[in-house]
């Protein structure tokens, strides 16, 4: 049978293939790529700007000492996880709410709106 790709000549055991090993891993390479590419750009790391822009302000802010992170939750006043900061709005970057990674993950899952406002208005 020939290649559909560059003509060369090949022996298949599977009836469905159209093409030689080196057309195939080509095509295969490519595909991938392709999948990779469209990935990268819908979830990349210049998806959000402000995101990475906010996330290194708050950094450096703490880094520096103008900003405090917590050392409880402020949802559920837990000190025994990992505490994360989340942002309400990137275009005020150092305005962070201190949360455990379990109440960041679930404020992400739609959870805890209510509460969230309360916490970003300054209200307990």
């Amino acid at each position: 049978m020939n290649c559909s790709q560059c003509g060369k000549e090949f022996s298949y055991g599977n009836r469905n293939r159209h093409y030689c090993h080196e057309c195939e891993d080509l095509r295969r390479k490519a595909t991938q790529y392709r999948y990779y590419k469209k990935w990268y750009e819908e979830n990349g790391r210049n998806r959000n700007k402000k995101k990475q822009h906010a996330m290194s302000l708050v950094y450096r802010a703490v880094r520096g000492g103008e900003l405090r992170r917590r050392k409880t939750c402020q949802m559920c006043k837990s000190a025994s996880r990992k505490i994360e900061g989340h942002h309400q709005d990137y275009n005020q970057p150092l305005n962070v709410v201190w949360l455990c990674n379990m109440c960041h993950s679930r404020i992400h899952a739609g959870y805890y709106k209510e509460r969230l406002y309360q916490l970003t208005k300054g209200v307990s």
